[in-house]
């Protein structure tokens, strides 16, 4: 038994780590909120079905406060995780004001379909905004899917 146990530990000590080298790829994203408002952000992986979650859950950045950044990280790489997990080969990104949380209920919100603006971002748009997305939507900095356009 003793032996089976120090075996084990030294495969787990000796073998690489199956972990993302997160210093090779992009693992978080910058959210910019260039407005006056305080906002939250939640992500859905469920493109080109853009309807709202059941339930309003820790899926994003929480607060981002006016004028301020908010760094989005994933659990590995976002290429990665677009490429495998976001049906349609996109992100997408709901932003809500955050009085508009807190003032209606979530039922309220999926029902008139709350939302400040919807991105849909593949890892191509991510790219060439050099993985930086800003709130309000600016189009001079190239062209991206949007709801409300």
């Amino acid at each position: 038994m003793k032996n089976g146990i120090f075996k084990l530990i030294f495969i787990l000590l000796i073998v690489p780590s199956c972990s993302h080298d997160c210093d090779k790829d992009v693992c978080s994203f910058d959210f910019k909120n260039n407005s006056l408002s305080t906002l939250s952000i939640y992500f859905s992986n469920s493109y080109p079905d853009t309807g709202l979650f059941k339930t309003l859950g820790d899926l994003g950045c929480s607060l981002i406060k006016p004028n301020s950044n908010c760094e989005c990280p994933s659990r590995g790489s976002w290429k990665d995780h677009i490429n495998q997990l976001c049906k349609g080969g996109k992100l997408t990104l709901f932003v809500f004001s955050k009085d508009t949380i807190n003032k209606y209920t979530w039922e309220s919100v999926k029902a008139n379909y709350n939302v400040l603006i919807r991105y849909e971002l593949s890892i191509e748009d991510f790219q060439n905004r050099n993985w930086k997305v800003e709130y309000p939507y600016d189009s001079t900095k190239g062209k991206l899917s949007v709801w409300p356009k």
